[in-house]
């Protein structure tokens, strides 16, 4: 096994959306890039390997395929995920499963596969989160939560694996008009118990994500995240993300929530 003279990067989910582009800007810079994921890109520039990331066994094999045939990976990209929207009271405890299984469970199967690779070439790992994650939104509990936890696994992994030269950043992007908006998954069981309040809010934050930033522009900005020489901790994308981010340190819990529930509460 020789170790190959190109970059590799391996992004998870990379069949469309913020993943797909990226994937691709990643190919036009120089790497050798892989998308693990059920479905393929459409970009012959990128390879794909099919693999479900919450099978552990999976992102097991693909990642070994990966270093077998270059024998390096330097850059993986967790990004794979989807939502559910619905009252967290009513959620079936299967579905909320499912979907830990795959935004965390995913990310940290792919991280667990993919490290004793990163610690040889010193490589990096920058995990996809949410600005729900800081603004965790009514009727969509079991997804901020998800992604809350991604924020926590990565700034406890950085001080892990910073003794290998290894480095660790935490994306939380905002509202982006992708292909997420369709394929969430919402029920609106116990819409009634709650006055109808579990849909008016679903249905106003995906008019919003579609008013939201490019899936181009987000992925320039994870590019940049992928390949500076220093990275922090965390990164918030999306200009207006930015500066809520920013305020909330400065202003009491209190008065945070009651202007993200005012306006997703339903």
């Amino acid at each position: 096994m020789n170790m190959d003279s190109n970059k590799i990067a391996v992004v998870t989910g990379a069949s469309r959306g913020i993943g797909s582009e990226l994937a691709v800007l990643l190919a036009d810079s120089g790497y050798i890039t892989y998308n693990l994921s059920r479905s393929a890109n459409d970009s012959d520039k990128v390879r794909h390997i099919e693999c479900d990331v919450a099978c552990e066994e999976q992102v097991g094999a693909a990642m070994a395929q990966i270093v077998q045939e270059h024998g390096r990976i330097d850059l993986l990209v967790c990004n794979a995920g989807y939502g559910i929207g619905g009252t967290a009271e009513f959620t079936a405890a299967a579905e909320s499963k499912s979907l830990f299984d795959v935004n965390y469970f995913g990310a940290v199967n792919s991280v667990k596969a993919a490290l004793p690779a990163l610690r040889e070439v010193q490589g990096r790992v920058v995990l996809v989160s949410s600005a729900a994650s800081p603004f965790p939104l009514p009727f969509q509990a079991h997804y901020s939560a998800s992604k809350a936890a991604i924020c926590a696994f990565g700034l406890a992994l950085a001080g892990e694996v910073r003794q290998f030269g290894v480095s660790v950043t935490v994306a939380l992007p905002g509202d982006v008009r992708t292909s997420f908006t369709n394929s969430r998954s919402k029920t609106d069981d116990g819409d009634g118990v709650y006055g109808g309040a579990s849909m008016r809010s679903i249905n106003k934050m995906e008019r919003e994500e579609q008013q939201g930033m490019t899936p181009q522009y987000a992925a320039r900005k994870l590019l940049k995240m992928c390949t500076r020489r220093k990275v922090k901790p965390m990164y918030v994308i999306g200009g207006k993300y930015k500066v809520m981010y920013v305020a909330q340190k400065f202003v009491p819990a209190r008065l945070t929530r009651w202007l993200v529930n005012g306006m997703y509460g339903g």
